[in-house]
């Protein structure tokens, strides 16, 4: 995932893709449980596509719990106020997904945009930032 990332070649993981399920359905399906565990780690992935799915009544216990508690983590955030406040809260170690960021703002290759003809912003500014005099 990370190879994908970076290359900006990461496909939308919670997405339906004409009759396949989202990745993490599809793990919970598969029954494949230490692959579910590992996406609900992923930011990218939301965990309310597994609630949400007929398929998380075959899942056990803790991988329930996980999701619930990933989901409260970001129910509970508010959008940033500005992308500076974004990358601050990332920082800072908070779990933050896409649809935290600002109004108007998206992701996509590695940078964020503002709708429109606005600026770009690089991602990896925030995680070379120590290295930086």
């Amino acid at each position: 995932l990370a190879a994908l990332r970076d290359s900006g070649h990461l496909p939308d993981l919670n997405a339906r893709r004409g009759r396949r399920l989202p990745l993490i359905v599809f793990a919970a399906a598969a029954e494949l449980w230490e692959v579910v565990r590992f996406l609900l780690g992923v930011k990218e992935v939301s965990p309310s596509t597994l609630l949400q799915a007929p398929e998380a009544a075959l899942a056990p216990l803790d991988v329930i719990r996980l999701a619930e508690e990933r989901g409260q983590m970001t129910a509970t955030l508010e959008p940033s106020e500005s992308l500076g406040c974004y990358f601050e809260r990332l920082f800072h170690g908070q779990l933050l997904g896409p649809e935290l960021a600002p109004a108007g703002w998206k992701y996509e290759n590695h940078s964020w945009s503002c709708s429109g003809a606005g600026p770009c912003v690089l991602d990896c500014m925030l995680r070379m930032g120590d290295a930086l005099p």
